[in-house]
């Protein structure tokens, strides 16, 4: 995939944390999109330095990117008017990773595990 120059790199950290740690494949996928969204912002070898975490900072590093993305999305969906330009931004990337990257680089590994 053209788009996504670290493409084993990602599968290979998915295949560890679905398979090997056993992580929730929601989970997962946000999570890869998050990196994939760090990545592409300027904070290169992601994917090389996460993948080698040990299991209990994988799984830490799994729970500080969900607690990252429910507060974003809670800023963002906020009713009041002190909603960052910032967080949207954030968010809709990563919503276009897990959209639109993802599901190509990742679909057959998902069908695999029938999810």
């Amino acid at each position: 995939m053209a788009s996504c120059p670290y493409l084993k790199k990602v599968r290979r950290l998915f295949s560890r944390m679905l398979f090997s740690i056993g992580v929730d494949p929601f989970l997962v996928v946000l999570t890869i999109a998050f990196l994939m969204f760090a990545e592409e912002d300027g904070y290169a070898n992601c994917f090389e330095c996460i993948n080698a975490f040990n299991e209990y900072h994988i799984l830490v590093m799994v729970d500080s990117v969900r607690k990252f993305v429910v507060d974003l999305v809670h800023l963002v969906s906020g009713d009041t008017n002190s909603s960052s330009p910032g967080a949207k931004e954030v968010i809709e990337r990563i919503d276009f990773y897990l959209n639109n990257i993802c599901s190509k680089a990742l679909g057959d590994l998902l069908e695999e595990f029938e999810i």
